[in-house]
């Protein structure tokens, strides 16, 4: 088997690897890859392939590296997706990836899809590549429910959704509006090009929440509140983004990636609306480590439901 860079993989291969393996995620695909690129500009790609003796790819490895280590650069805050290889090859491409040096320095990999097909990597990469587990978790719903949100927030959203218009939108100008202003410009420009492309070619969805004066919403009902639509034309001078939830699908799970806020409690409603509206069979409402109960956006989201599963994550001890 030999190793070459992402750089000389035909990106249609690269994703074909990852859309066809039970473990690979969004996170692995070649336009998240990209997008970490772009958001730390000094960061390099070391992300590789490993081809058998037929040239096809039996595994890949996304590695983007800051300074002398392979760091985190993704939203959440949440380590680099952890490497894949064929049913068959776990052990012999594991070999292959710690003799690239790909599991030194302070290196952190994590799985969340798919994780009951990863159970040979906790040996494989301990054994050869020195790395340990920890306990990470994710929050995932997959039947929301407004008699499963927590009581406040009921009222949270029932008040946001009467004074805003809530609801899908196709005006990806409006979320980086509202995210630009939220961040105070954080991000590279080059980042939302990413996200808008995704958002046209299927892998996101926004939702948007719209000022504008005296539209309001119906009261809920038992199953819920009633939303408004976003149309996503182009908004009037007195139309205002002031809050937006930013959603990447596949492979039949959501993800909730970013929700900036310029008003206070409007992104609960966002949030909701974004499940309710998800056609995935699992809503993942993001990452955190060992639940303790104490951070607030912890805190935040539970109130929505759902139930904690396991994220694998190994990393080393230098970590």
């Amino acid at each position: 088997m030999i190793v070459v860079p992402r750089s000389t993989v035909d990106r249609d291969r690269w994703n074909d690897y990852v859309d066809r393996h039970p473990s690979g995620w969004f996170w692995h695909r070649a336009e998240w890859l990209d997008y970490c690129l772009a958001y730390s500009p000094d960061a390099t790609d070391e992300s590789v392939a490993v081809m058998d003796g037929h040239h096809e790819i039996v595994g890949v490895c996304p590695a983007i590296v800051e300074g002398e280590h392979l760091r985190r650069v993704t939203m959440g805050g949440t380590p680099c997706a952890g490497p894949l290889a064929t049913t068959g090859r776990l052990t012999d491409v594991a070999k292959v990836i710690v003799d690239a040096g790909l599991c030194k320095g302070q290196v952190a990999f994590r799985w969340s899809f798919g994780v009951e097909a990863l159970s040979e990597w906790l040996d494989v990469l301990a054994r050869h590549g020195g790395l340990s587990r920890t306990g990470w978790w994710t929050r995932v719903q997959r039947e929301p429910s407004w008699s499963h949100l927590r009581k406040s927030y009921r009222s949270i959203i029932r008040r946001a959704l009467r004074h805003y218009t809530i609801g899908p939108s196709t005006d990806f100008g409006l979320y980086r509006q509202c995210h630009q202003t939220a961040t105070d410009h954080c991000r590279p420009v080059e980042t939302y090009a990413h996200q808008e492309r995704w958002m046209r070619a299927g892998y996101a969805t926004i939702v948007t929440a719209i000022s504008r004066g005296a539209d309001t919403a119906e009261e809920p009902r038992t199953s819920g509140p009633r939303v408004g639509i976003a149309d996503g034309s182009s908004p009037s001078p007195s139309t205002i983004c002031v809050a937006a939830s930013y959603v990447i699908t596949y492979k039949d799970r959501s993800y909730w990636a970013s929700g900036p806020s310029l008003e206070r409690s409007v992104q609960h409603a966002c949030q909701w609306v974004s499940m309710t509206q998800s056609t995935a069979k699992e809503y993942e409402i993001g990452w955190i480590g060992e639940p303790d109960g104490k951070a607030s956006i912890e805190f935040f989201k539970a109130g929505f439901g759902g139930h904690f599963e396991p994220v694998l994550v190994m990393r080393s001890d230098e970590w």
